[in-house]
C-alpha cells in the first residue's frame, strides 16, 4: 500500500532512527508531550488496521516529527532532522497519492461521444 511504501521510505532513512521507537527515560517528555507516537507504532497501527484511511496514517507520522520539533530546542540536530524529514515525507505521501489518482483516472474507460450529455439538466429544479 502507498502507506507501508512511504513509512518504509521514511525509516530507511539515517536520519529517522530516532523516531523509530518511543522516547524512553526522557525527563519531562510528558509533561511536553500530550500524544507520544513513533515510527513503530505507527507501522504496528498500519499491520493491525487500526487507520480508517491514508490521512490518518500520514498525521501519525507528522506527529512523530511535530513532537520532536515541539520538545527540542530549534538549535538541536533533533529538530532540524525531525523537520526535515517531516517535509521529506509531506513531498513523498502527497507524491505518491497524486501518481495513484492520475493513474486511476487514466485507467478509467473514456465515456462514448455523446453519453452523459442527454438529460445533464435533469437535477435542475425550474422556477
Amino acid at each position: 500500500t502507498i502507506c507501508k511504501e512511504v513509512l518504509k521510505k521514511v525509516s530507511k532513512n539515517k536520519k529517522s532512527l530516532p523516531f523509530q521507537h518511543p522516547v524512553i527515560g526522557v525527563p519531562n517528555y510528558h509533561l511536553y508531550i500530550r500524544y507520544p507516537m513513533d515510527l513503530s507504532k505507527v507501522n504496528i497501527k498500519l499491520d493491525t488496521l487500526e487507520y480508517r484511511d491514508a490521512n490518518q496514517f500520514a498525521a501519525d507520522v507528522r506527529l512523530v516529527f511535530d513532537n520532536a520539533t515541539t520538545f527540542n530546542d530549534e538549535a538541536s540536530q533533533l529538530y532540524k532532522d525531525a523537520n526535515d524529514l517531516k517535509v521529506k515525507f509531506n513531498r513523498d505521501f502527497n507524491g505518491e497519492l497524486k501518481t495513484r489518482l492520475a493513474k486511476k483516472v487514466e485507467s478509467k474507460p473514456k465515456a462514448a461521444v455523446g453519453e452523459g450529455e442527454a438529460g445533464a439538466d435533469r437535477g435542475a429544479v425550474e422556477g
